[in-house]
C-alpha cells in the first residue's frame, strides 16, 4: 500500500478554506426538563449522563436503570418530538452492560465542517503508511477517517441534494492530497455527467471520465483482468497482498479506486453484469489494491442494492432518504428518513467501542462516551468542500505543484528474508536477536521487527516479558512511558514499545505517531 509520512501531504492545506462557524444548540435546561418528563410519563427510570452540541444536532444521553420493559421507542420518539416542538427528533437505544439512550434534536443553528478540519486532525497522522478517507464529524466532535486498506469499499444512498456528491468530492480531494498519479489511479463513472466530470484531464485518471454503461463495461473488464493478473503474481511469489508485494518490488503496483455517482443507471442498463462485477471487486479487490465507492439516490432493494451486494461493503452510509424503506435498504434499519440533509449522515461500520466509567456504578453527570458501534449506524456531519476549493486543488495537481515528500526508507530485501527465516522459528523474535545473528545495528533491527509485526509474522501480544500497565493509567502517563522507551531505544519504533509494555501493535503505532508529531519529526531514527 501507499506510504506517507505523518502530516506530510502533497499539497498545501491553504488550498482549503477555514470554516469558523459554530453551531447553536437547543436550550439545555428546558429540553432536559421536557425529555425527563416524557421518560416519567412512560414510567421509565433514567439517569442523565451528558449533553453535546454537534454540528447539526444537540445530543442528550441517558441510561435506563429501571422499568426498561415500559420503554417503547416509536411511541416515545413521537411524543417527545411533539413535546419539544421539533422535527425530526431521532432516538437510539444501545444495549450492552447498560441500556443507553441517545436523543438527537435539530440545532437552532447548524455549522459547516470543512475538509481542512479533517486533514489537519491528528487522526490522519495515525494512518502513517496508509491512506485515509474522511467520513465526517460525530457528536463527540471527533473526526472519523477510515483506512482505505481496511475499509475502502463504501456504498452510499440518499435523496437528491442530501450530500452524496459532496462526499465524493471530499474523498477525491483527500486522495489528491495524499497520493501521486503513480501511486493511485482513479476510475470515475458519472452517468449524471455533472459532478465527477469536473475531474476530466486529471493525471490520476486511468480512463477518461465515463458517462454510460458501455464505457463503464470496458473499465470493469480491465479491472477484473488486472485483479486476476495481480493475484496470479502474488500466488506465484507466495505473497498475500499488495502491501507486502510493494514492500520490496522494484516496480510498485498503484492502487485503484472506482467511484460511481448514481450507479443505479448502470444496474438498469445491465443488471446481471454490473451486479456480478461490483460484488467481485468489493469482495476480493482490496487484497490487490482495488476498492469501490458507489452512490445512488434510488436504493431499490431488488434492482439496485440487493442484499448480497450491500453485504460486501464494510462501510454503508445513508444520507437523508425519501422514505424509511430506503434507509432500511441502505443500512438494514430505519433512521435515514429523519436526517436533516446537506451532509447529515448515518454511517455503519464493523467496529465497537463503548467507553463507560471504570470501577463504579454509572451516576448522573458521568461522561459516557460511545465511539463506533458495531453494525449500528452512527451519526456524522459530512465534511464540506466548495467548488472554488475543488478548482484550486485540480489546478495544483495538473500543474504538478507538489510539496517535496521524503519517502520512507526500506530495508534491504535480502536482509528481510534472513530476518523472516528467524522469525518463523521464533514468534517472539526481538531486535536484540537480529543484532546478534545478522550483525546489524539496533535501529535497522527495530525497523525489521516493525515490518515483521505489521505483516503478522511475529506477535508480542501475549508475551510474558512485556510489562503490564495499571488499569487506571491515564493517557498522559502512558504517553510518557512510551516516550521514555523510544528515547532509550533511539528510534521511533512501535515494536520497541510493544516488546516492553503489554499493548497491541496498533496502539503502540498510534502512540509513536503522536510522539513523532510532538517532536516535529517524520523519520525513524532519534538523533542526539
Amino acid at each position: 500500500m501507499i506510504q506517507k509520512e505523518p502530516s506530510n501531504f502533497l499539497l498545501p492545506l491553504d488550498l482549503l478554506r477555514d470554516y469558523k462557524e459554530k453551531p447553536v444548540g437547543v436550550d439545555f435546561e428546558e429540553s432536559k426538563k421536557i425529555i425527563e418528563k416524557e421518560f416519567e410519563s412512560a414510567g421509565v427510570g433514567v439517569i442523565y449522563t451528558s449533553f453535546d452540541v454537534a454540528p447539526r444536532v444537540s445530543v442528550f444521553k441517558y441510561i435506563i436503570f429501571e422499568n426498561y420493559e415500559n420503554y417503547k421507542q416509536k411511541d416515545f420518539t413521537n411524543n417527545l418530538s411533539l413535546a419539544l416542538k421539533s422535527y425530526p427528533v431521532r432516538v437510539s437505544l444501545f444495549s450492552g452492560l447498560e441500556k443507553y439512550i441517545v436523543i438527537e434534536i435539530p440545532n437552532k443553528k447548524k455549522a459547516l465542517v470543512g475538509l481542512k478540519d479533517a486533514l489537519e486532525d491528528c487522526v490522519f497522522d495515525e494512518l502513517t503508511g496508509k491512506v485515509g478517507l474522511p467520513i465526517g464529524r460525530d457528536d463527540n466532535m471527533s473526526n472519523d477517517v477510515v483506512d482505505i486498506r481496511q475499509r475502502g469499499n463504501i456504498i452510499i444512498g440518499g435523496a437528491t441534494n442530501s450530500g452524496k456528491s459532496n462526499f465524493f468530492h471530499t474523498v477525491i480531494a483527500s486522495l489528491l492530497f495524499q497520493c501521486k498519479p503513480e501511486e493511485l489511479g482513479l476510475i470515475l463513472i458519472d452517468p449524471k455527467r455533472v459532478e465527477l466530470y469536473t475531474y476530466k484531464g486529471l493525471q490520476h485518471l486511468k480512463f477518461p471520465v465515463m458517462v454510460n454503461a458501455e464505457e463503464a463495461r470496458k473499465a470493469f473488464d480491465w479491472c477484473m483482468e488486472e485483479i486476476d493478473r495481480r493475484f496470479d503474481i502474488l500466488q506465484a511469489k507466495g505473497i498475500s497482498n499488495i502491501a507486502n508485494y510493494n514492500l520490496f518490488a522494484e516496480e510498485k503496483w498503484p492502487c485503484y479506486i472506482i467511484m460511481i455517482d448514481e450507479f443505479s443507471d448502470l444496474m438498469v442498463a445491465d443488471h446481471d453484469y454490473f451486479l456480478k462485477q461490483i460484488t467481485r471487486i468489493a469482495s476480493m479487490g482490496g487484497a490487490v489494491g482495488f476498492n469501490i465507492i458507489l452512490g445512488t439516490s434510488r436504493p431499490d432493494p431488488k434492482q439496485i442494492m440487493p442484499k448480497e451486494m450491500v453485504a460486501e461493503f464494510l462501510v454503508q452510509i445513508s444520507f437523508s432518504t425519501a422514505s424509511e424503506q430506503d434507509s432500511i435498504t441502505i443500512l438494514g434499519e430505519s433512521g435515514g428518513e429523519k436526517l436533516l440533509g446537506q451532509g447529515d449522515m448515518l454511517c455503519k461500520q464493523s467496529e465497537i467501542d463503548i467507553k463507560l466509567p471504570k470501577g463504579k456504578k454509572i451516576v448522573a453527570g458521568d461522561k459516557v462516551k460511545i465511539e463506533k458501534i458495531e453494525n449500528t449506524p452512527w451519526r456524522f456531519q459530512g465534511f464540506f468542500i466548495s467548488e472554488n476549493e475543488i478548482e484550486k486543488i485540480i489546478e495544483a495537481v495538473k500543474a504538478g505543484n507538489y510539496i517535496d515528500r521524503k519517502e520512507l526508507s526500506e530495508v534491504n530485501k535480502d536482509l528481510f528474508d534472513k530476518a523472516e527465516v528467524l522469525a518463523k522459528k521464533n514468534r517472539e523474535l526481538r531486535a536484540a536477536d537480529l543484532n546478534d545473528k545478522l550483525s546489524i545495528d539496533h535501529v535497522t533491527a527495530c525497523r525489521l521487527i516493525d515490518y515483521l509485526l505489521n505483516m503478522g509474522i511475529i506477535d508480542y501480544t501475549h508475551s510474558c516479558k512485556a510489562k503490564k500497565l495499571p488499569d487506571n493509567i491515564t493517557d498522559e502517563e502512558k504517553l510518557a512511558i512510551v516516550k521514555k522507551i523510544l528515547y532509550e531505544e533511539r528510534c521511533y519504533s512501535p515494536s520497541a514499545v510493544q516488546r516492553r509494555i503489554n499493548i497491541t501493535y496498533s496502539e503502540a503505532e498510534k502512540l509513536v505517531n503522536i510522539i513523532q508529531k510532538q517532536d516535529g519529526v517524520t523519520g525513524f531514527n532519534i538523533e542526539d
